[in-house]
């Protein structure tokens, strides 16, 4: 770029670009881009003059408006850009051109555009191509131009797409899938699919990232309508967060055992008792790693008896196992024996444990 500073006519440009910048060199950068852009200076053989008078308001006063100032001269392909910051601060072209409904070429000369507009960069080729907004606030300014109501659609169809069409994404990132959903205002879909990131986090035993995914969806769900299912799926994301909590802070902390007793409140009031079975075995374990015997007993006996209670479920063996370690810790070994050899029987007819993805087994 040529040099502005040798004109005693564009001094009072340069001075305004210093002082409005305070310095900062991307605001520097986009400041000078938007007065070349704007036309007010000509170019000479060795610098740049000022065409006239500095006229009010040439210079934006922040790095917001002058980033939309420059969206605004590409309206033609603005929308793109759009799209593009819905998705997020990095997009694929195949996910842009399944949301944009372009055909291909209007669709590779709109990103063009607003790659020559230093907008935009992209690695990799078609159709596998990541582009990315050039600065964070790139991606805001185009984000933030959006209505409210055109963001909440698009999010929504980001998040449908992703599901129902780039499934091996949604299976790998169901935060991604989930921050859509919340975005786009579906409070119920976003807790499910946070709650499958937590999962997904336990089974790596990304414990501390399971922990975020879970307390994002546990705060989302205060807001949901009071129902069987909207039960459930608390009753589900807080048994989960227990166990994410046990392996991330430990068997016996207060937050571990916290979660727990909720898990357990919430399923005192569903009919569907296999949805306690969880919530029975993390406040066992809390209490197994204290050396609580009476509460372990009292928790145990519980489990049983809803085990016992529920024909064909895939608790009982659990149940059983846990009633037989109870009774061998408090001394009892003649029943230790009885219910653990009931244990083995009902795991080898199919009694399974029934734990979220990651849970550890009584005798860690």
């Amino acid at each position: 770029m040529r040099s502005i500073f040798g004109q005693s006519q564009a001094k009072e440009v340069t001075e305004q670009i210093v002082v409005k910048t305070g310095g900062n060199p991307l605001f520097i950068e986009e400041l000078t881009k938007a007065v070349l852009e704007a036309g007010i200076l000509v170019e000479e053989a060795q610098c740049y003059r000022l065409d006239g008078p500095l006229p009010p308001l040439a210079i934006p006063a922040t790095l917001h408006d002058s980033l939309m100032a420059r969206l605004d001269r590409l309206a033609p392909v603005k929308e793109i850009a759009q799209i593009g910051a819905v998705i997020g601060r990095e997009f694929s072209y195949s996910l842009l051109r399944a949301l944009a409904g372009r055909d291909e070429m209007t669709l590779k000369d709109a990103l063009a555009q607003l790659e020559d507009a230093g907008l935009v960069f992209h690695r990799g080729d078609h159709p596998v191509a990541i582009y990315c907004f050039k600065h964070a606030l790139v991606q805001e300014v185009a984000y933030e131009n959006l209505l409210k109501s055109r963001r909440q659609v698009l999010h929504q169809r980001i998040a449908d797409t992703l599901r129902n069409r780039f499934q091996t994404i949604a299976e790998t990132q169901p935060e991604v899938v989930a921050h859509h959903f919340r975005q786009a205002g579906l409070s119920k879909a976003a807790v499910e699919w946070w709650i499958k990131a937590g999962d997904r986090a336990l089974d790596k035993s990304a414990n501390d990232e399971a922990i975020a995914h879970l307390e994002r969806a546990i705060r989302l769900a205060e807001g949901l309508a009071d129902s069987p299912a909207g039960r459930l799926l608390q009753l589900r994301l807080q048994t989960t967060y227990g166990h994410a909590l046990l392996h991330g802070r430990g068997h016996s902390q207060p937050e571990t055992m916290a979660a727990f007793s909720r898990a357990c409140e919430l399923a005192s009031g569903i009919e569907d008792i296999t949805g306690r079975f969880s919530a029975y075995y993390g406040m066992w374990m809390g209490f197994f790693s204290r050396g609580d015997l009476p509460l372990m007993r009292r928790v145990a006996t519980a489990f049983l008896h809803d085990a016992r209670h529920s024909p064909g479920s895939l608790g009982k063996g659990r149940a059983l196992h846990v009633f037989g370690v109870t009774c061998w810790f408090q001394g009892d070994y003649a029943s230790a024996r009885t219910y653990l050899q009931q244990a083995l029987t009902a795991y080898d007819n199919g009694g399974i444990n029934i734990l979220p993805p990651g849970s550890s087994s009584i005798t860690e």
